[in-house]
C-alpha cells in the first residue's frame, strides 16, 4: 500500500515541513519519493524472500533451554530449507528488488540534477562528488546485473572487485544444504566452508575460506563470530 501511495506522488511534489527535534525546516520533494520507494520494494522483496523459506521453529524452547546453535540446527533440521512452492516468491523477490534498484539509482539522478539549495532537503546526497556518484550508480548496475547471472562487482579495495551471481540464490538455494555450512561446536562456527562460492553466488575474487589471521584451519569471516 505504502509503495502504490508513492507511485502516485507527482513528479512537481513539494513539501516544507517542520521536523520535531530541532524544530528545523525541512524540503521534501519527489528525490524523497523515490528513495523511500526503493527502501520500501527493498523491504518487499525481502519479506518475499523469507517466504521461500522455512522459518518454523520453537523459539521459546531455544530461548529457555538455552541451547546452542549447534543443537538448535540438530533439532531444527528444515530451518532455513527452501519452503514447499518457493518460486513464486522468489521471481517476485527478484523482480521487486530490481524494481527498487531502478527506483534508487532514479533519486541520485534527481537530486545531483536539483539546483536549488540542497542542505535543507530531507535526503540529499550531501557532499557527495561526481565521482562517488558515478561509483554509486556503477554498483547498482553491477548490483541489477548479478541478479541474471555472474557480474564483475567493483569494489572500493580492489579495482577488479569480484564476480557475484544472485540469480543462484533466487533460482532457489538451499540454505540448509550441508555442502554449505559451516560446523558447529555449541556456538561456536569452526573450520571452512565446505563450499566457500555457496553454490556458485561468490566467484573470483572473493574466498570465503580465507585464513589468515592467523592460520588456524578456520575462516577468517567465521571468527570473533557475534554468538
Amino acid at each position: 500500500g505504502a509503495i502504490d501511495n508513492l507511485e502516485a506522488v507527482s513528479q512537481a511534489f513539494n513539501t516544507f515541513w517542520t521536523e520535531p527535534f530541532d524544530c528545523e525546516i525541512v524540503e521534501s520533494d519527489y528525490g524523497d519519493v523515490l528513495f523511500f520507494r526503493a527502501l520500501f520494494k527493498g523491504a518487499l522483496a525481502a519479506i518475499f524472500a523469507q517466504n521461500a523459506y522455512d522459518l518454523d521453529a520453537d523459539i521459546d524452547a531455544t530461548n529457555n533451554n538455552n541451547k546452542t546453535i549447534e543443537q538448535f540446527l540438530d533439532d531444527e533440521p528444515d530451518f532455513l530449507s527452501l519452503s514447499s512452492a518457493p518460486a513464486g516468491d522468489l521471481n517476485s523477490a527478484k523482480d521487486i528488488f530490481d524494481e527498487g534498484l531502478d527506483d534508487l539509482d532514479s533519486a541520485i539522478v534527481w537530486m545531483n540534477a536539483e539546483t536549488d539549495f540542497q542542505e535543507d532537503d530531507f535526503i540529499n546526497l550531501g557532499d557527495a562528488t561526481a565521482q562517488e556518484i558515478n561509483k554509486a550508480r556503477a554498483d547498482i548496475v553491477d548490483a541489477k546485473n548479478s541478479l541474471d547471472g555472474p557480474t564483475q562487482v567493483g569494489d572500493n579495495n580492489d579495482p577488479d572487485g569480484f564476480a557475484l551471481d544472485m540469480s543462484v540464490f533466487f533460482d532457489g538455494l538451499d540454505l540448509r544444504n550441508p555442502n554449505l555450512l559451516p560446523s558447529f561446536s555449541g556456538d561456536e562456527p569452526g573450520g571452512l566452508f565446505p563450499d566457500p562460492t555457496i553454490g556458485g553466488v561468490f566467484g573470483a575474487g572473493i574466498d570465503l575460506n580465507e585464513d589468515t589471521e592467523p592460520p588456524d584451519g578456520n575462516a577468517d569471516i567465521l571468527k570473533n563470530w557475534p554468538f
